[in-house]
Order: C-alpha cells, then sequence, then structure tokens
C-alpha cells in the first residue's frame, strides 16, 4: 500500500526519536552506549527523506506538545523518555488534538509497554506464557517462591533489554530475592518469571498482511542461558537473525498474532517475543513489543524482503495505513 503523491505532497511529519538527526546531518550520531539505535534512528530518518515526505527530525519531547499544530503526523519512535509511562504522551496528545500518529492508541501502548498486565491479557485470550509474579516495593516480599524455578527477574517496564542482567536467570529463589535489591534501588518495578529453556523467535505484524502469512523469525543463540540482553542488542546489532522455516514453530507464532491483533484492535505494526521450549517445542509470549524496531535489519524489515517487499515499501505502507485510520482534524 505506497504512498500516493498528493498525500507525500501533503504530509507535514514530525520524527521523534531519542537520536534523530539534524535535517543537514549526513551520518548518524554517535553514541558509544547505543550504537545500534543511533544508526537506526538515523537511516529511519533517512529513508523518509528518500520517499519524498516532508520531514522534521526532533529529539525534544516538548515539541510534539507544543509544535503539534504546525504538522498533520507524528512519526514517534521515542519510547523511553526520563518519566514514568511517558510511552503514551505521544500517542495521548495526538488524539487530543487529532493527528495522526505512528502506533498503537494509547490504551493499547500501556497494556503492551506493561510486561505484567500483557501477560495476563494474553494468557487470558489462550496463549502461553511463562508463570509470573509482580513485587511491588510497598509489599513485604514473600520468601517462598510463588512457583517452581528456575526464575527470570527483568523489567516491568522498558525497552532494548536495559538492565536486563547476564545473571538475571536463577535456580534459587534466594538469589531472585538477592536481585531485587539491585531493582528497587533503582525504583524500578520489576517482574519474576518462570524461565523457559530454549530458543528465541519473533513474529513481526504489519496491518497490511494476513498475520497468517507473515514471515516468523528466528533470534541467534546468545551465551549463558540464551537471554537476549542490552548488550547483545546494541553491540551485536543482531544481525544474524533468520527467517524460520519450522511449519510447527511458524504456525503456532502466527496464531498467537492473530489473536492478539484480533483483540487489541488497529495497531499499525508489531512484534511478539516468544521462546520455544526446548523439550515440548511449545511456544511462550515473552512479550508484544507494539514499538519495536522499524530498522533495516529489523525482524520486521527480514519478514517483509522474504515477502518481496523495500525497506520503503514498509515505511509507507504503515503510514498510509495510519493516515487513512487515525482520527485527523484536518
Amino acid at each position: 500500500m505506497s504512498l500516493d503523491e498528493k498525500t507525500i505532497d501533503n504530509l507535514r511529519i514530525l520524527y521523534l526519536a531519542k537520536f534523530a538527526p539534524k535535517e543537514d546531518q549526513i551520518q548518524p550520531t554517535k553514541d558509544s552506549s547505543y550504537p545500534a539505535l543511533s544508526k537506526y534512528h538515523f537511516d529511519l530518518y533517512s529513508e523518509l527523506k528518500k520517499i519524498g515526505l516532508s520531514v522534521t527530525p526532533t529529539s525534544n519531547i516538548q515539541d510534539a506538545i507544543t509544535e503539534i499544530k504546525r504538522y498533520n503526523y507524528i512519526f514517534s519512535i521515542e519510547n523511553s523518555a526520563a518519566f514514568r509511562n511517558s510511552e503514551v504522551l505521544i500517542s495521548s496528545v495526538a488524539e487530543c488534538y487529532k493527528v495522526p500518529y505512528l502506533g498503537a492508541p494509547p490504551n493499547v501502548r500501556a497494556l503492551a509497554e506493561d510486561k505484567y498486565l500483557s501477560s495476563i491479557f494474553a494468557h487470558q485470550i489462550g496463549i502461553k506464557t511463562p508463570k509470573s509474579s509482580f513485587f511491588p516495593r510497598e509489599n513485604p516480599i514473600n520468601f517462598e517462591p510463588p512457583f517452581k524455578g528456575p526464575f527470570i527477574i527483568k523489567p516491568r517496564f522498558g525497552v532494548n533489554s536495559e538492565y536486563l542482567l547476564e545473571n538475571c536467570v536463577q535456580d534459587s529463589w534466594s538469589e531472585i530475592v538477592n536481585l531485587m535489591d539491585y531493582f528497587f534501588d533503582l525504583k524500578m518495578e520489576f517482574v519474576v518469571e518462570e524461565f523457559i529453556p530454549g530458543d528465541n523467535y519473533s513474529a513481526p505484524f504489519i496491518e497490511a498482511v494476513d498475520p497468517m502469512l507473515m514471515p516468523v523469525i528466528q533470534d541467534p543463540m546468545v551465551g549463558g542461558f540464551n537471554v537476549l540482553t542490552s548488550f547483545h542488542k546494541q553491540y551485536s546489532g543482531l544481525k544474524k537473525r533468520n527467517i524460520c522455516y519450522d511449519e510447527k514453530i511458524t504456525q503456532q507464532l502466527r496464531t498467537g498474532n492473530y489473536f492478539i491483533r484480533k483483540d487489541i484492535g488497529q495497531v499499525d505494526y508489531f512484534r511478539t517475543d516468544w521462546r520455544i521450549h526446548e523439550r515440548s517445542k511449545l511456544a511462550y509470549l515473552l512479550e508484544i513489543n507494539i514499538c519495536c524496531s522499524l530498522a533495516p535489519w529489523s525482524g520486521i524489515a527480514i519478514a517483509c524482503k522474504e515477502l518481496g517487499w523495500e525497506y520503503s515499501d514498509i515505511l509507507e505502507t504503515i503510514i498510509s495505513n495510519s493516515v487513512r485510520t487515525k482520527p485527523s482534524s484536518r
């Protein structure tokens, strides 16, 4: 679903990203902490310009509030601003001013960003998920494990697997309790899950493609317990992802995406992350990534390339669908 010339000419896009380049910038912003992220934000901006769109880049989230009336589309991939629940701000403001925007509506975004609540949602619609528990600071920690180990402890919110530790997987509940102090010291909410031994897979979704036809991605093996940390995502780039040709695994993940999309409604695009149990080969949903990467090396890009799409086709399709379905005052 390509953008027609009239839409390209009429769109005035505000591009909001942590490493959004300057308008005349010719290479990515150098950042040793987030090398893959800074390249992603630059490459995505460059592709939007190649399409012929009028795009104003900014890394200042305030621009999406104070300058929103100057634009008729908000292309925001900023999902880690320095305040709680920042993920729903842009879509909420855009809904208020009836400006079409990238991604899911605020209620769906809030659900997906909360790994604990999204797990409950998935379980409710019949999708297998690891057992999980949430431990708020104000409640005494139960020193009896809520389920059998091994366990994995991880942030309840957040992106790019930040603060996911190399030692996040433990057989001992007492070691998990010790790790809770790390998150309490950061004033960060966390969940403890049943650890599922096995391999990592992801299932991209884009509105223009039947979820039962979308290719599934096998993620690379990494050290230890095969847990993808922020280090792996930023420094290895996850460029060794491959199409999954195992029909049983593919069918499980496609079916999961079908039912998730059926119940959350219009979202433009998303990616689900899964573990395939090493013995049973059953799929367990780990996360619904509602603002997943759209980088040229992302799971969505790899899956769409398998379908014969160019990178620009993905962006044009998402924007076209988004403009068509989102509220607009114009």
